[in-house]
């Protein structure tokens, strides 16, 4: 009975490693989210900059490669991390089930022991019982007894 509650704290214990990794995760996928949108609104004051003169606009050129090469990059980071977010997910889900199975387990294993916990005291107030009656008969003192032999 006391590798259970083990088990189950163990289980816990990894559970929430997992969720801390998972939350781990989907921050940093939040500041590459970030990252893009930040990216974006760059781009368009440097295209308002570059809209004013003409050799700015010449120059933006190299700058949009840049952004666009900057944007990729961001875009496969968001992806690779979008699988292990996924896998990360599927792990908290498994360690999640592992514990709930523990937790049953250990449910059940009560509800037994609350049983047999049950049946022992019955059976421990029905051989007083027994007992009582045997000693009220022996003695003479069971009334109902007397009262039908008499008549």
């Amino acid at each position: 009975m006391s590798a259970l509650p083990t088990l189950i704290r163990l289980a816990r214990h990894n559970m929430e490693e997992k969720r801390r990794k998972l939350v781990g995760l989907e921050t940093l996928m939040a500041n590459l989210k970030a990252k893009l949108v930040q990216l974006e609104k760059e781009v368009e004051r440097e295209q308002a900059f570059a809209a004013l003169d003409s050799e700015k606009m010449f120059l933006y050129g190299n700058y949009a490669r840049a952004v666009i090469a900057r944007r990729e990059n961001i875009q496969r980071s968001m992806n690779e991390l979008q699988g292990q977010i996924d896998g990360a997910h599927e792990e908290v889900s498994e360690a999640y089930q592992e514990v709930r199975r523990y937790e049953v387990v250990l449910e059940r294993q009560q509800e037994r022991q609350a049983i047999e916990e049950a049946r022992r005291q019955q059976a421990e107030l029905d051989d007083m019982s027994i007992e009582m009656f045997r000693r009220a008969r022996k003695s003479g003192q069971h009334g109902a007894g007397r009262v039908l032999g008499a008549k």
